[in-house]
């Protein structure tokens, strides 16, 4: 334990990584629960039926809580994982090839840094892909613009990598990447309470 309270690194690492299963179960079945509880299903239809605050959530919820619930887990499992990576062995590596990839999302542009990087642990060769820990693509363009100006093809780098598994291991051990992209959770969070607010306040007017 750390100061006393604070769970060590692995420990994190692994309540998160089971978190990132059952988080999503639980905001699925505790909010239609308790929406049951209020009476939120009652003399429900979904055909031209007009929907209460309650009924919006019962509708709405179990669609987005889920995924708010998963992005929230995945983005403390990545933390937990940087911070654990901060006491891995370092090896030298070298990068060899690096590309930015854009992909359009709905409303938004996703970055990538295609990233590829050779190093070797007690005799063996490894190839490794990821800078740091985080999701696969993020919104923030400069990030990854200046990860890729950081990395050229040919550039000398400190590999961090699991000791339990050198296959796994990162250039870099910021929390930066993991706290990328958290808009998510608070667009599948408020979401349904925005929404619902929305078609109670519509469906009140005379």
């Amino acid at each position: 334990m750390k100061n006393g309270s604070e769970p060590d690194d692995k420990t994190s690492v692994a309540f998160w990584g089971i978190m990132i299963a059952v988080a999503p179960a639980a905001a699925l079945l505790l909010p239609a629960i308790a929406i049951w509880l209020l009476g939120g299903y009652e003399n429900f239809e979904w055909v031209d039926q007009p929907v209460t605050f309650i009924q919006g959530l019962g509708i709405l919820g179990p669609m987005f809580f889920p995924l708010g619930a998963f992005f929230y887990a995945q983005s403390r499992w990545n933390v937990a994982r940087a911070r654990a990576s901060r006491r891995w062995p370092t090896v030298p590596g070298t990068v060899l090839a690096d590309e930015v990839e854009r992909r359009q999302g709905p409303f938004l542009m996703f970055y990538k840094l295609m990233l590829r990087y050779r190093y070797e642990v007690g005799g063996n060769s490894y190839e490794g892909d990821r800078i740091q820990f985080g999701p696969a693509r993020v919104t923030a363009k400069q990030l990854i613009e200046m990860l890729a100006e950081k990395y050229p093809p040919g550039a000398q780098v400190n590999v961090h990598y699991d000791p339990n598994d050198p296959s796994t291991a990162v250039l870099e051990t910021s929390e930066e990447m993991a706290q990328q992209n958290r808009w998510r959770i608070w667009f599948f969070f408020a979401g349904p309470f925005l929404f619902s607010s929305v078609v109670a306040v519509k469906n009140a007017m005379p």
